[in-house]
Parts: structure tokens; C-alpha cells; sequence
């Protein structure tokens, strides 16, 4: 008969829980040697309604099934892991799932994994015994299971008793999380390029669960916040505006401008409100009564499909051509204009849109999070496994030829030799799938070209990029080639990253270069950043998917000894004086003064201004963005 589920059993078969002795061993490994099983020897492990049992061949135990059309017996299609071959397995349900998980425990170690309910081999997910919990020598933990030689086990309740020992089923699986750190222990974790400071800006309560921030003309810092991660919460996202009150550098007032959104991704300041991309909508909101809430929405484009909120529409970036561009998010979609009713598929490819006239257009590649350029009108974007690439080939010109076949758009950068290895300062945490990914590239996202002259000129062609999952900023550098790039690693940076963290609950998502040129990164800080579609089952029962939900931080990293430059105020600037600030090393300024002048359109002394830049002695991308900003106003036709 086959032993019931929490019924301790152990390879050797005394049901009565007590551990073999060494004559009894020898003997039934002896029987098992050869192929002789006892009726209380068989299981159903995977409750396909087939006996199982376990036998040692060649020294190895393995798992058999019998074929009931034969009665033959057969390698089964699972295996007991490595790691307990030369060890005795016991079987429990420890989950309450009803499958009989494993343990091994004497008094060299213990060994505990769970059974798994789905087998998803691309993920690491094997039929059998794949799901981990822990395995080690002992330490005396609390979590560890005693030893089980010469010794009573069984199941009480909800507790393994082995002798007079009692163990909590729930603590002997639980997941190992580490503490949560203040912001303040949160920055004494970095390990940050020599020459380089980190600091806060802001932090819980003002700001909690930040994916997305972009400053207005005013120099407030308007935050998406992905409250609602990863399935969902009353409340929903938010986005808020936060407020620098006495200059110096940090944020001490938050208000909420709009709340209830369905897992926000992204915002950027436009005429008198914020654009705002919360799938299947990228929509405007304003605030027309002055109290700071928005009070007016109004959605340009849906369609944009609401998949697992990790590859949703996201944005934004402004574009030298006075288009705004956004990231697919890899969840593509049939795209309307609400303003003009037209439709595009955007599968596979990016956009960029008009707000005032509603013009949408699908764009070259798809990116997942973050479709970034840099000051000369190059694009770069990325998804999870690769840390770069350039979109070479513009869609709107592969439009003017149809018939050309073209292999991809993109180039895909960072091609030296192991280019996906990561270098993190965090200790390893059990992974939930695919655990030889450990310690290479699975969470690359914002690619985000340096645009400033504050880190100085050894960065003019560094592009940063996050990777949450292993706690670091990965920094890579740009070499032309050709008609497009080829990138490498930073001298100093060949095994280290130009940032990392030892806390394992910082979360870099979203990075960008500020106003003053530091470069500002959103920390989500949640223990469990991967969505529950890549958890399985049982890993999910033993974690608070929401860990962290309650804090958040928004740090800025700056160049050792280097003044701060002041924080501009674009916002009341007009005419000539907004041209001049133009004149800027900062690619934050430079946008926001273009968008301004599209928005309010331009006067003659401000071309004047702006052609005056273009002359050889100013910087050459001051020079490109004065020169797109007269062709987006209609004044380059108009001047010889």
C-alpha cells in the first residue's frame, strides 16, 4: 500500500518513524540493491495514480514507476536531486499542497526542497523535487530541521517533530529575508566608482514605490509610483509632485496629483499637466482648480495592451524631431488616437505621438523599459537579458522602400567577451526560476545615455543601465563604428559595476541625468521585484509578494568635490531669455526649452538667439539642439 501524504516515510521504509539502525540498514539497502520492494515502500509522488518506489542501482538511488500495462517497473520521468544521492531522503507534505516534499537531515546537514506542481523546465521548474527551499551545514538556526538519526519523526499539526524536538512547518520553508534598511542604512550599503557620492533625495513617506520621475519647467520632480504592484491593490498607482522647499537639493513635500491608475509606468510634464502611460492608455491630466490634485483627465491613445506589468506601454523621452516617443513595453497593441481615430498595430516596434493633434506613428525596434537617445538624436533601448542596443534604421525611412528587407533595425551592443556577467556587492538570494542565471543579466532596463559635463569628459559616451534584480547600475561606454556603435565596459569597471549595493532590497528602475547633471535613480525597494507569472506556487507561499510595498527612495549620484550646480526655473522664461538657456551642458535643460517653444510657439528675437548658437564656438550638441529646435518652429526655411 502506498503511504499516506505527511505520513513520514523514509527511503529505507520505517514507517514508524525511527530511524534504521545500522544492521537494518545495511539489510534493506541490500534488498534495494536488489530491486526487492515492500508493499509499504510505495508512493504516488507525482498523484498520477501510478505506484512509485525508490531503489538503489549502481550505488545511485532513483525513483521507478511501474507500468501497469506490463507490470514492469521503470525509470521514472523525475529524479531525487544530486545533492541527497549519498543521503537518506524522508518524504513530507510540508506545503499542504498534498504532494510529499523531501527532506534529508542528519547530523552533517540537512537538505529541504518541495515538490513541484508545475513543470516549467525553461525556468529551472523540473518535475520532482526542483523547487529549493534551504541545504547546509548546521548553524543551530531556528529553521533548521534536527537531526533525524535514531530519532521518532513525524507530523503534528502544523509542526515537524523529530524526538522531543518541534519545528514549525511554516519556519522550517520560509523564505530567508533579510531585514529592510532606513534610507539612512540604505546608504552606507553602496558601493559606488571611486570619485563618486551617493545621496537621497527623497524617501518614504514621500515617495513609495517609484518606477518613473521626470522634472517640470519649475523644477518640480513629478514621480510615478506602482503602488499596485505586482497584482493589484485598492488604491491603485500614483502620481505625485514633489517639491524642493528650501533649495536644497531634496524633496520634503509630496502631493498627489492623481491616484487610482492601473500600474503606471510612466509621466512627463506637458503644457499645464502631466502625460501619464498607465496601459491600455497614455492620457493627460491637469490641475485646473490650483489645489495640486488633478482634476481634469483626459485619455489621447489606448490600446496599448495591459500585459504582466513588468512589459507594459512606458515613457517617456522627448525627441530632437519635437516628437514624444515611448517604449512598447514588449506587450504591442492596436493603438488608437482618441483625437483622430486612427489606428496603428505597433507589434515589435516602439511609438512616438503628437499630444496637440493626436499623430501617432509606430518607430523602429521595441524596447521594454525605457527607450532612451542621447544628444545628437541616436536611440538606444534594451530588454531584460541584453544590456544595450542602438536603433540604427529609423522606421520612417524603411517606409520609402517596402520591398527592402531588412534583418533588424537595431544592433545589439556590449558583444566582448562574457558581456551578460553582472558583478554584484549583494550576497546571493535563491533565485525563483532559472537559477544559472545567477549573477548574469535578467533585469537590464532604462538604458539612459549620460547627457551632462558634471562627471566630466571620460562620460560623454557612457550610458547607464539598471539591473534591480542584482542591485547595481551597469555603466556601459560608446565607441563609433561605422555608421553606429560598438560599446565596452569602463576601464576600472572590467568586474565591477559602476554601482552596487550589498542591500539586496535596492531596486533600481528608472535612471535619468538631472537638471544639474547628477545621476538620479529611482529605487523601488521591494524584496521581491520578479512578477508572480516567473514565482511558482510554491515559492509564492513562502514569500510576501509585497514586501517593501511602504518605501521607496529616490537617490542622485555625484562627482566627489564638484560644486552643485543650482536647480534651473525654465518656467517663467519667455522669448530671448528662454533661447539662451539653450546654452546649456545639461540635455534636461536643452529639451525642456525646446518643448517649451513648441508649446508656445516662437518669436523672432528668440530664433535670432537660437541661430546664434549654432556658430562654431559653442558646444556641438547645443548646436544640434538650437538647429532642431528652429526646423521643429518652421524658421530654418525662412534664414540664409
Amino acid at each position: 500500500m502506498r503511504t499516506p501524504v505527511n505520513e513520514p516515510t523514509n527511503r529505507l521504509a520505517h514507517r514508524t518513524g525511527k530511524a534504521p539502525q545500522v544492521m537494518g540498514a545495511l539489510l534493506a539497502v541490500f534488498q534495494l540493491m536488489l530491486g526487492v520492494t515492500r508493499g509499504r515502500d510505495l508512493h504516488d509522488f507525482d498523484h498520477d495514480d501510478r505506484d512509485e518506489r525508490i531503489v538503489v542501482r549502481d550505488g545511485t538511488p532513483r525513483v521507478q514507476t511501474l507500468d501497469q500495462a506490463s507490470g514492469e517497473w521503470r525509470e521514472a520521468d523525475f529524479k531525487l536531486p544530486e545533492a541527497v544521492l549519498a543521503r537518506e531522503p524522508w518524504f513530507f507534505d510540508l506545503n499542504g499542497d498534498g504532494f510529499e516534499d523531501l527532506v534529508c537531515s542528519d547530523e552533517a546537514g540537512f537538505y529541504i526542497a518541495l515538490w513541484s506542481t508545475q513543470v516549467k523546465p525553461q525556468l529551472g521548474w523540473e518535475k520532482g523535487w526542483s523547487q529549493f527551499v534551504r541545504a547546509g551545514k548546521r548553524t543551530g538556526a531556528a529553521h533548521e530541521p534536527p537531526s533525524f538519526v535514531g530519532a521518532d519523526v513525524r507530523i503534528e499539526g502544523a509542526e515537524l517533530v523529530v524526538g522531543e524536538k518541534r519545528v514549525a512547518l511554516r519556519a522550517l520553508i520560509a523564505f530567508d529575508i533579510p531585514p529592510p534598511k532606513s534610507p539612512e542604512e540604505a546608504l552606507a550599503c553602496f558601493r559606488v566608482r571611486d570619485g563618486f557620492a551617493v545621496e537621497l533625495v527623497a524617501a518614504e513617506p514621500e515617495v513609495v514605490d517609484p518606477v518613473a520621475f521626470e522634472w517640470g519647467a519649475d523644477g518640480r520632480l513629478w514621480v510615478v509610483e506602482m503602488r499596485d504592484y505586482p497584482l493589484g491593490v485598492e488604491g491603485g498607482g500614483v502620481v505625485k509632485s514633489l517639491t524642493d522647499t528650501d533649495g536644497d537639493g531634496c524633496y520634503e513635500k509630496a502631493t498627489v496629483f492623481l491616484d487610482g491608475l492601473a500600474f503606471p509606468s510612466g509621466v512627463m510634464p506637458w503644457r499645464d499637466g502631466v502625460l501619464i502611460s498607465a496601459a491600455p492608455d497614455i492620457l493627460f491630466a491637469t490641475d485646473r482648480d490650483g489645489d495640486g490634485r488633478a482634476d481634469f483627465r483626459e485619455v489621447l491613445f489606448t490600446g496599448f495592451t495591459p500585459g504582466n506589468q513588468q512589459h507594459r506601454v512606458n515613457g517617456f523621452e522627448w525627441g530632437l524631431d519635437g516628437w514624444i516617443y515611448a517604449a512598447n513595453g514588449d506587450s504591442g497593441g492596436t493603438v488608437k488616437s482618441m483625437k483622430t481615430g486612427a489606428e496603428i498595430e505597433i507589434s515589435g516596434r516602439d511609438v512616438r505621438f503628437r499630444p496637440e493633434t493626436g499623430e501617432i506613428e509606430a518607430v523602429s525596434s521595441q524596447s521594454q523599459f525605457g527607450r532612451r537617445r542621447d544628444d545628437f538624436g541616436n536611440w538606444f533601448g534594451n530588454n531584460n537579458p541584453t544590456w544595450l542596443w542602438h536603433v540604427g534604421l529609423p522606421e520612417h525611412y524603411l517606409r520609402r522602400n517596402p520591398k527592402l528587407a531588412v534583418k533588424s533595425p537595431k544592433r545589439v551592443l556590449a558583444n566582448y567577451e562574457d558581456p551578460t556577467r553582472v558583478f554584484p556587492a549583494s550576497a546571493p538570494v535563491e533565485r525563483p526560476n532559472q537559477p544559472w542565471s545567477l549573477n548574469y543579466v535578467t533585469s537590464a532596463c532604462s538604458p539612459s545615455p549620460y547627457r551632462d559635463a558634471l562627471f566630466g569628459p571620460d562620460f560623454e559616451t557612457s550610458v547607464f543601465i539598471s539591473e534591480p534584480v542584482h542591485n547595481v547600475v551597469h555603466r556601459e561606454v560608446l565607441e563609433r563604428d561605422g555608421a553606429g556603435f560598438r560599446s565596452h565596459r569602463a576601464a576600472g569597471e572590467e568586474q565591477a559595476e559602476f554601482l552596487a549595493s550589498t542591500d539586496p532590497w535596492f531596486r533600481p528602475t528608472m535612471l535619468k541625468t538631472g537638471p544639474e547633471g547628477a545621476l538620479y535613480i529611482a529605487d523601488f525597494y521591494r524584496f521581491v521585484l520578479e512578477h508572480p507569472e516567473w514565482i511558482s506556487p510554491e515559492t509564492q507561499a513562502r514569500l510576501d509578494l509585497r514586501a517593501g510595498a511602504d518605501r521607496g527612495r529616490i537617490y542622485r549620484v555625484v562627482p566627489v568635490g564638484k560644486d552643485r550646480r543650482k536647480m534651473p526655473d525654465l518656467e517663467g522664461l519667455e522669448g530671448a531669455e528662454l533661447a539662451k538657456a539653450m546654452d546649456s551642458p545639461s540635455g534636461w535643460q536643452r529639451d525642456t526649452v525646446q518643448r517649451l517653444f513648441q508649446e508656445r510657439g516662437m518669436e523672432a528675437k528668440a530664433a535670432e538667439v537660437l541661430v546664434a548658437l549654432l556658430e562654431l564656438t559653442k558646444a556641438p550638441q547645443v548646436r544640434v539642439q538650437a538647429l532642431a529646435t528652429l526646423g521643429m518652429a518652421g524658421e530654418l526655411g525662412q534664414r540664409k
